[in-house]
């Protein structure tokens, strides 16, 4: 690995090198002939790095690098909780749309729910009988039934 350091680091101090060439000489008709002297500046260079490097050694150190693929992390809490809110909102907003007032809380697996008003119970257990699947909840007025 240290060769391809070395390597890299001749390449990019020859491009500096080929560029602030590049950059004082003056434009006129010699402008062509310099990039292309610079470029086989640099390409020979390149060569001449690469013909000089330990490739056996560079191979070694590609194949002592491990590649290690972490644990695959367990979601499935996870998952199960983030289903649970998304149930948890569907069921608020679909009480919301059909004009009952209410708040909700999720806690641990059961679904608690606040009606403002007593007169919206049997609406509202019905709604949510109909699409809680298996949420469990509770369903409870201001007033404490």
């Amino acid at each position: 690995m240290q060769s391809i350091r070395q390597m890299a680091l001749g390449v990019c101090l020859l491009c500096a090198v080929a560029g602030m060439i590049r950059i004082f000489w003056p434009d006129n008709h010699f402008k062509p002939v310099i990039n292309t002297v610079l470029l086989l500046y640099i390409l020979t260079s390149v060569l001449q790095t690469g013909a000089g490097t330990d490739w056996n050694a560079v191979a070694r150190g590609i194949g002592g690098v491990s590649s290690r693929n972490p644990a695959a992390a367990d979601l499935s809490t996870y998952e199960e909780q983030l289903g649970l809110e998304v149930s948890a909102r569907a069921l608020g907003t679909l009480l919301e749309q059909k004009g009952i007032k209410a708040a909700w809380t999720l806690e641990g697996e059961t679904l608690h729910i606040l009606l403002d008003n007593s007169a919206d119970m049997a609406a509202a257990q019905s709604i949510l009988e109909e699409n809680s699947g298996t949420l469990s909840f509770i369903l409870e007025t201001k007033g404490g039934k």
